[in-house]
């Protein structure tokens, strides 16, 4: 499955479509039609997309470090929370990894159906399909390399990038807020997509906060909550537009405005993009880097792999934090895990047992380029009960204009309890695609078709499979 937009919605700030012609794709914005092209030009045989990661770590899905496009045919309809169509064998309950090694077979022998219908609006049953989360090289990968070469033609579908939940909301969060030191009048920031299911039928309030766990106090530029004019070296919260507001099925667009920003030192911080619901109870919350002063000299933890899980209590596992060279020019970043913000995965906060440990094989490291410098993170999840958690994978460094920055992000651990089928996409569309390149860790390709509501289309006929169709 391919993710349609990088950095939405645009324009600016990264946005990429991949669907649209290489020249076209970095224009406009995300279109109100999930199959539009705002003021882009569809890619087509004779004029490409850009080149972008159909599966690897670049492919994350917008609001989930957990999904990278490998989903299971076999499990559908999420439009409320109990209801669900198995196909195939497929039973509730199955462990993860076997479900994934079922999926991949599928890549050398063809899906036995029931195929996809065409695409109606608003998303029905048939094209909400469970998410399998990680980066499943020894799964995926593998049968995808036995199968297909570069220059091979393959049709995939498509989503638009946000993984959903029953009954929730989603946030996309902006891919960055880009502020003066000193902001003299109030400033507006970028915008993003708050989006809920059709089993939601609550309202969303949201809230910027800061880095509350930051080890340095003026690492934290949003100490004290609220819109007044903040005190020096300190920023303040937008003002949401809207806010606490029942969401679209298909996003709607909030505003952040009226930001203050007063004598904060050059740099790079993060803060959260925080969302919760009273009906029902969730909560969704995002880091987002804020750019202060000009401040461009940067690494990078997109690559990282930050979801695991152990079948057993007290067992251990292993993840990766990769930080990679973004005109950094500065010196070593240091890694680190804060253990006050463990929480369930519901964000109810939870104490630190005294034998659950966060260990790095490195927790110095200097930025590289391509996937960036590894560091081993070892999890023993001693003390912890059955479930899924949380925590936050700090990184912080000074930058080649002697600035300081720190991003963050969320590991996702889950102790004997499996990820949940709850998760899932709603596909969008589907479209052909030319494999570029497959190595170990990443298959990267090129559109080469218009997206179409209909698997069965004209424009993508050349790359289906023909298979005989039992009589019934």
């Amino acid at each position: 499955m391919a993710r349609r937009y990088t950095a939405p919605p645009g324009p600016g700030g990264g946005f990429v479509d991949v669907l649209a012609t290489e020249a076209t794709s970095t224009s406009g914005m995300v279109d109100s039609n999930p199959r539009g092209y705002n003021v882009r030009t569809p890619a087509s045989e004779g004029t490409k997309g850009p080149l972008f990661e159909i599966y690897g770590t670049g492919s994350k899905a917008h609001n989930s470090s957990e999904f990278r496009g490998f989903f299971n045919l076999d499990i559908r309809d999420f439009r409320d929370a109990t209801t669900r169509d198995y196909y195939n064998g497929a039973v509730a309950g199955v462990n993860e990894n076997t479900m994934k090694a079922e999926q991949a077979e599928y890549v050398l022998t063809g899906y036995p159906g029931p195929a996809f219908p065409a695409v109606v609006e608003p998303p029905s049953g048939d094209h909400q399909v469970s998410t399998l989360s990680g980066h499943n090289t020894g799964h995926l990968l593998t049968a995808f390399d036995d199968f297909y070469d570069p220059g091979d033609r393959i049709q995939l579908a498509v989503y638009d990038g946000t993984v959903k939940a029953i009954p929730d909301f989603s946030i996309t969060p902006p891919p960055e807020i880009v502020l003066p030191a000193t902001t003299g009048a109030p400033t507006d920031g970028p915008t993003f997509k708050v989006a809920r299911n059709a089993a939601f039928t609550g309202t969303v309030t949201l809230d910027l906060r800061g880095d509350l766990d930051a080890p340095l106090a003026t690492d934290n530029i949003l100490p004290v909550p609220g819109t007044g004019v903040p005190l020096p070296g300190r920023m303040n919260e937008p003002v949401f537009n809207p806010d606490n507001f029942a969401p679209a099925t298909n996003g709607t667009n909030v505003s952040m405005e009226d930001f203050s920003t007063v004598l904060v030192a050059p740099g790079i911080y993060t803060v959260w993009v925080h969302g919760t619901s009273s009906t029902p109870v969730k909560a969704r919350r995002h880091p987002v880097s804020v750019k202060i002063g000009g401040a461009t000299k940067d690494f990078g933890l997109e690559n990282s792999t930050l979801s695991g899980s152990t079948d057993v209590l007290g067992g251990a596992m292993t993840l990766e934090v990769k930080v990679r060279n973004k005109s950094w020019g500065g010196g070593a970043v240091d890694l680190s895990w804060d253990p006050g913000s463990l929480t369930d995965c519901l964000l109810n906060p939870v104490t630190p047992p005294a034998g659950l440990t966060v260990g790095f094989s490195a927790t110095s490291v200097n930025p590289t380029g391509g996937q960036g410098t590894p560091s081993t993170m070892t999890v023993d999840t001693d003390g912890l009960s059955s479930g899924c958690y949380k925590f936050t994978v700090r990184a912080r460094g000074v930058n080649g204009s002697s600035q300081p920055v720190t991003h963050l992000a969320v590991a996702t651990i889950y102790v004997v309890e499996q990820p949940s089928e709850g998760e899932y996409v709603d596909i969008i569309g589907f479209a052909m695609f030319e494999v570029d390149s497959v190595d170990a860790n990443t298959i990267s390709g090129r559109a080469i078709s218009e997206i179409c509501a209909d698997p069965g289309c004209a424009a993508l006929r050349q790359v289906q499979r023909a298979r005989l169709i039992p009589w019934n």
